[in-house]
């Protein structure tokens, strides 16, 4: 058994992945030359990009982000995201759930305004 099935998975997978699934996210370059590269190389063209997409950020920025991304997380953090992440599609769940009820509430009070008046607005 795989202890990290991520480990198995290459750049150039994932990369051809997301080239059908979302082709404009993919920039396309050779992915070994881009692995050969000076970190400081890649780290200046992260920047750039960043401000080209209207963020404010430095090589500095970069470096924690990656610093960050390069600590293994533990059982319980990862739990803790899981939660996290779970109490986040509740609460999106209850708040589709109220607007629906809140429209079906408008639309009895709609029809039965309607039915007040007649029955003149109602199309069955």
């Amino acid at each position: 058994m795989i202890e990290n099935p991520w480990e198995v998975v290459t750049k150039r997978t994932l990369t051809s992945y997301w080239k059908k699934l979302w082709p404009e996210s993919v920039v396309e370059c050779d992915i070994e030359a881009s692995e050969t590269l000076p970190c400081g190389t890649m780290v200046n063209e992260i920047v750039s990009l960043a401000m080209i997409g209207g963020l404010e950020v430095d090589s500095n920025d970069i470096d924690k982000l990656v610093e960050e991304h390069n600590q293994e997380r533990t059982t319980k953090e990862l739990m803790d995201l899981h939660c996290v992440s779970q109490q986040e599609v509740m609460v999106e769940s209850l708040l589709e759930e109220e607007e629906v009820t809140a429209k079906q509430k408008s639309f009895g009070a709609i029809k039965r305004n309607a039915e007040s008046m007649g029955n003149c607005c109602i199309v069955h």
